[in-house]
């Protein structure tokens, strides 16, 4: 995904919020780094985690996951590390897997609703990285059940996504 698709989610995000409230929330009223400016490698992942934290933000109960989000990822940019702890953004300390089942959970709440397109499309290229780094892994023998879980949790994501979509479409038809 190219910058020009990151803009595009963040102008449509911010068109759809009150003036007063694009001043303070939303990653540009932060010091924080965008997720374009970390890790090139997981770009992909990092512009989804980044989309669903943004929206996740603005729901009760989650405020300032954002915050803690964009934290991990300027630590990880300072230390230059090519990973992140997502446990360090969750206040139960869930991790990698456990986060990704949450997303899973968490996008059927109704508050997703109008995100549901972009996190499916961003969802689906991530996929389609997991699955090459997967098969590199395979060449160089170095894969593990790890890389397995994590591919089957983002096809998990990505299906859940999907499905809710077709839903959607199926009722408007209707």
């Amino acid at each position: 995904m190219g910058g020009w698709f990151s803009s595009i989610i963040r102008f449509f995000f911010d068109a759809q919020q009150p003036q007063e409230e694009r001043m303070v929330q939303g990653p540009q009223a932060t010091n924080y780094p965008s997720a374009r400016q970390t890790v090139s490698k997981e770009t992909g992942e990092q512009e989804f985690f980044q989309f669903f934290f943004m929206a996740l933000d603005q729901i009760p109960g989650y405020q300032g996951i954002l915050g803690r989000w964009q934290e991990e990822l300027r630590r990880v940019q300072t230390a230059r590390l090519n990973r992140y702890d997502l446990s360090n953004v969750w206040p139960d300390r869930c991790g990698y897997v456990g986060t990704l089942r949450k997303v899973r959970k968490l996008v059927s709440n109704q508050a997703f609703s109008r995100y549901r397109q972009c996190l499916a499309e961003l969802a689906s290229g991530v996929v389609r990285q997991r699955k090459d780094g997967l098969d590199r892994a395979k060449r160089y023998n170095y894969a593990d059940t790890q890389h397995q879980t994590v591919l089957e949790e983002w096809q998990a994501v990505r299906n859940s996504l999907h499905n809710l979509l077709l839903e959607v479409e199926k009722r408007a038809l209707w």
